[in-house]
């Protein structure tokens, strides 16, 4: 299984992810939910990250549903971890995601 995050809340200053919105689907087949997406901590989903589990980003453009660039963890500063987009992509950045 992988996990798709579909949505994002980020910090008052909106440099830093908060939440996520994310559910699990079939790696054969990412438009069949086995979990439906639900909003937690972007720290249940760092630790995912950090278990080796694949998480993609999906865009919904002109109503289709589209596979986005994977997600990686990213180093703070402060020591601390966040996730950003594995590689950049036009109109398929982590502030295109909807926020929720």
């Amino acid at each position: 299984m992988a996990i798709l995050v579909t949505g994002v809340r980020f910090n008052e200053n909106g440099k830093e992810v908060t939440h996520v919105e994310w559910g699990t689907v079939y790696v054969y087949n990412p438009k069949r939910w086995v979990t439906q997406p639900q909003v937690t901590d972007v720290h249940d989903l760092i630790n995912a990250l950090n278990e080796g589990t694949m998480v993609q980003s999906r865009f919904v453009i002109g109503g289709d549903q589209v596979l986005g660039p994977a997600l990686k963890l990213k180093s703070l500063a402060s020591g601390g971890k966040t996730i950003q987009m594995a590689q950049r992509k036009k109109q398929q950045a982590l502030s295109d995601l909807p926020h929720v």
